[in-house]
């Protein structure tokens, strides 16, 4: 369950400044924060946030049992052919079909 708890953001110069309650403190010497534009939520996170969803990423990859030859054919791994936006009515020749 998430705790929530009441404090008051300070003037500091030309930023603000915030007091954790007792149980909020963060280990790090380096802190990050993030703002919800949706929800204007901000969030504390001792860790980059980037750097955890790719841990996440990985620590999934490493338990799962895939062969290594998982997903090596796939459309998605063939290079587009190229061709302009309009040569629609080409034949595969690259002439021009009637």
């Amino acid at each position: 369950m998430i705790e929530t708890c009441a404090t008051k953001p300070a003037k500091n110069g030309t930023g603000q400044t915030i007091h954790l309650p007792k149980g909020y403190c963060f280990e790090g010497r380096e802190d990050y924060i993030m703002q919800d534009d949706a929800t204007d939520q901000v969030m504390f996170q001792s860790d980059r946030p980037e750097i955890k969803l790719w841990n996440e990423l990985f620590e999934l990859l490493h338990s799962i049992d895939a062969p290594a030859d998982f997903m090596t054919e796939r459309p998605m791994n063939v290079l587009p052919q190229s061709h302009g936006i309009f040569d629609d009515n080409l034949s595969p020749s690259g002439k021009r079909s009637s």
